[in-house]
């Protein structure tokens, strides 16, 4: 296929010459048989790129909108299934590496559908391996950072709106993922804290500050998302002044 210069709004499709393979689409506008053309129409727009030229694809720099997560049992095992998940779906691999208890976590962004396709075959490959997952089609603003943990997070002694902290602990990282997000979703509440799966024999933790409604109505939200994987949730209406700003020393 040969993509000529776009000089203007139509395209047509020409067969094949002798020499020439494929289609031959020429950008450019032709009489539509209802008379002449004004030879200052013909031309008169401006071209529909600035580059007068075809993008074939446009990317930004924004995040998702789509997060998935998988976390296997075995480290050998996730590199597979970090393998058959990119080789199925077009995702971006965000991170693909080792944690304590020899877990492995393989994290991907993208489409929606292109990293639902990528999780359903590393699900698949992991196998009984697999310890768990989570995927957000629409993650929250919040959640992106978390995923670079352990985060410690600036001295927020002198936020007022700091009211309230929550302190969420699970079994899994795929479990406080999921448990955050749905906290930042109910509530305007601020996460601080964030460790994963190192130094806690698999497990992991987040905190949230907010007034205490807002944190009473993300905690509940953040309890149910993780279901069984919740290893505690506690809150503190006003945190000791030794503790504000930061919780763990």
């Amino acid at each position: 296929m040969q993509l000529q210069h776009l000089r203007q709004e139509r395209r047509v499709v020409r067969r094949p010459r002798p020499g020439r393979r494929g289609l031959h689409l020429v950008h450019d506008r032709e009489p539509a048989g209802r008379g002449p053309h004004h030879r200052r129409a013909l031309h008169a727009r401006a071209p529909l790129h600035a580059q007068r030229s075809v993008q074939v694809r446009v990317t930004g720099v924004a995040r998702g909108p789509a997060l998935g997560v998988l976390e296997i049992a075995t480290i050998a095992r996730g590199v597979v299934v970090a393998d058959a998940a990119l080789k199925r779906a077009p995702a971006v691999l965000l991170s693909s590496r080792a944690v304590s208890a020899g877990k492995h976590l393989v994290l991907l962004e993208g489409g929606v559908a292109e990293v639902e396709e990528a999780m359903a075959a590393g699900a698949r490959t992991a196998g009984d391996l697999l310890l768990d997952r989570v995927t957000l089609p629409a993650a929250d603003d919040q959640v992106w950072p978390m995923l670079g943990a352990p985060v410690a997070p600036p001295d927020w002694a002198g936020d007022h709106g700091a009211e309230a902290v929550a302190i969420l602990e699970t079994r899994t990282v795929c479990a406080a993922i999921a448990a955050a997000d749905a906290a930042c979703k109910a509530a305007d509440v601020t996460v601080r804290d964030v460790r994963f799966a190192v130094d806690l024999a698999g497990k992991a933790y987040f905190t949230l500050t907010g007034t205490l409604d807002a944190i009473e109505a993300s905690a509940d939200a953040a309890r149910h998302a993780a279901a069984d994987r919740l290893v505690g949730a506690e809150l503190i209406a006003q945190p000791a002044p030794e503790l504000r700003g930061r919780l763990f020393r």
